[in-house]
């Protein structure tokens, strides 16, 4: 009975799969448009199989196909040379990314790709990166005097070296390069004559957007993002790191001890025992005052900083030795009564090995033209509530011979890791 239906099975599927190579060519277009590049791969590895089916395989489906993905890659490129000679180099590093994903897709199939598009970008990336190198070395060559005029200058070209690096990161090798040439550059005004204070003036440029080029009367965005980002990336400007650092914290180094004693909030059982608000004021005043003591002496001392850190050193270790042996278990009034010598000892070796050196240089530097406002912003130094916090940790104002546990919430901005 089979035979009666022999004829009508014969044709069965024959249309589709006469409009397989149309609808290959479809499905493959689509994919292009989509940048779904490993699906065109695979398309293209298909349309030979089509000789095994009744509709054959089509060259001219193959022909098409390829043109446009040729189209494709020379509009991506012609878009990237575009984009590099308007210097949108975000909108370049998208097509050359665009035209690493086609290569990395499609670089088996014989002759359909131009090669060497990446080593010719590469080469006007080295040019570039060598441009702007040399015109940040003819402004270093110039008189310190003109320094202070050119500096927005030489913070753009900074700008423009960063912009590489950080737009292009798949070049790899030239970004290295224009991060290394940055570095080198900022050695260079660290080692003239007035290297200390004109790195200040130009960090300060760069972290408050006043490096790079203008759109519409003022730095763009993107170039003030960057510069930002070269303030935080190179060890030259830790000094405005401090600075902008303070200034940021401000508003927690302005509040009152009192306030922030009066902030704290502890479980009714230990507001008893462990918790005495004036002691605790007591023991800050006690500590500031030791604190800035040691930093007078450390200014008139006149003697370098190793040593002053060195006899500081000595100086919180003969306190804590006068009431050894202690423990948690033996924390009486007397080892209590130290702790803000100790405290006061330590915060002011923190504050002279991180950020004595650069103290002196610049309020030395500055002090003639008064270009530095408040040379105490160079410092580092330990906020109340970090303070306040180690004498609530450590006992202080606890009442009894043992050293609780407490359990502390510090809250973000007021400096969890210097209490640690």
């Amino acid at each position: 009975n089979f035979s009666k239906y022999k004829a009508d099975l014969a044709g069965l599927y024959q249309a589709d799969l006469r409009a397989l190579p149309e609808t290959l060519k479809n499905e493959a277009m689509e994919a292009l448009h989509d940048s779904d590049f490993e699906r065109v791969k695979g398309f293209l590895e298909v349309i030979p199989e089509l000789s095994l089916l009744p509709c054959g395989e089509d060259v001219s489906i193959r022909t098409t196909i390829h043109e446009r993905i040729r189209s494709k890659f020379s509009h991506c490129l012609t878009s990237a040379e575009d984009a590099w000679e308007k210097q949108d180099l975000r909108r370049l590093d998208r097509q050359l990314k665009m035209i690493k994903s086609m290569s990395d897709s499609l670089s088996g199939c014989e002759d359909l790709l131009p090669s060497g598009w990446r080593e010719d970008f590469e080469s006007k990336l080295r040019t570039k990166v060598n441009q702007h190198d040399r015109a940040a070395r003819d402004f270093l060559q110039s008189s310190t005097d003109e320094w202070d005029s050119n500096i927005k200058e030489f913070g753009r070209e900074l700008v423009l070296l960063a912009r590489i690096y950080d737009y292009l990161p798949e070049f790899a090798s030239v970004a290295s390069s224009a991060k290394v040439k940055i570095d080198i550059l900022l050695d260079c005004c660290q080692g003239s004559s007035e290297g200390i204070l004109f790195l200040f003036k130009l960090g300060m440029l760069l972290e408050n957007g006043q490096c790079g080029d203008l759109v519409d009367g003022a730095v763009s965005s993107e170039d003030q993002r960057i510069a930002k980002q070269i303030v935080m990336d190179y060890r030259q400007f830790s000094e405005v790191r401090t600075v902008v650092w303070n200034q940021q914290t401000a508003w927690v180094a302005r509040k009152d001890p009192s306030e922030i004693i009066s902030e704290f909030k502890v479980q009714p059982d230990e507001a008893s025992v462990s918790f005495v608000p004036g002691t605790l004021r007591h023991g800050y005043d006690l500590y500031k005052e030791a604190y800035q003591a040691h930093l007078d002496a450390w200014q008139e001392a006149g003697m370098d900083d190793e040593a002053f850190l060195s006899s500081l050193a000595g100086e919180a270790i003969r306190s804590a030795a006068s009431v050894a042996p202690a423990s948690s278990e033996h924390w009486d009034q007397q080892c209590k009564d130290q702790l803000p010598q100790i405290l006061a000892s330590v915060s002011a070796y923190f504050t002279i090995s991180k950020s004595g050196k650069a103290f002196k240089e610049l309020a030395r530097a500055g002090e003639d033209e008064e270009r530095i406002a408040d040379p105490n912003q160079l410092l580092k130094q330990p906020h109340a509530v970090q303070i306040l916090a180690c004498l609530r940790m450590l006992g202080y104002d606890s009442i009894g011979d043992a050293l609780n546990s407490h359990l502390l919430q510090v809250r973000t901005g007021e400096g969890k890791s210097v209490i640690q």
